[in-house]
């Protein structure tokens, strides 16, 4: 197999030239410099986000402990009105069957551990009010 040979023509042209032309630089704008930031001191600052962590915890703490406490309250509150509405029942039905002395004595029973959930503040206090309320109206 026959191959081509390659030729090679050198030309040299005069190379054109680029004049120069200056950009002319543009002064920067006198900007009021911004203050510098304080160095921080890590250390102490560490120190601080301990001491502040440490605060959130103890707060959640008695939340948690007070949360409790309240739900014990409420606890305590109900078996007590639970208890003076039986004893206002009964009462009722001692009524029915015509023994008075027996009867007043319950309803007294009753009015004595509905007194402390009448406090305000107290948990259910609107539903032992009104349960006073009737039993007031039966020792009457």
């Amino acid at each position: 197999i026959w191959k081509r040979p390659r030729i090679r023509i050198k030309i040299n042209l005069p190379h054109p030239k680029i004049p120069k032309i200056k950009v002319p630089k543009l002064a920067r704008p006198n900007l009021p410099s911004l203050p510098k930031l304080p160095k921080i001191n890590f250390k102490a600052a560490r120190k601080k986000i301990v001491l502040v962590l440490g605060l959130i915890l103890v707060l959640l703490a008695f939340y948690y402990i007070f949360q409790g406490e309240r739900a014990q309250e409420l606890k305590n509150a109900q078996t007590q009105l639970t208890e003076a509405r039986s004893k206002a029942m009964l009462a009722e039905s001692l009524l029915i069957i015509k023994e008075d002395g027996q009867a007043q004595a319950l309803f007294e029973e009753a009015l004595n551990i509905l007194s402390p959930l009448t406090k305000r503040g107290s948990p259910l206090r609107e539903e032992a009010l009104s349960l006073q309320s009737s039993v007031k109206q039966h020792l009457k």
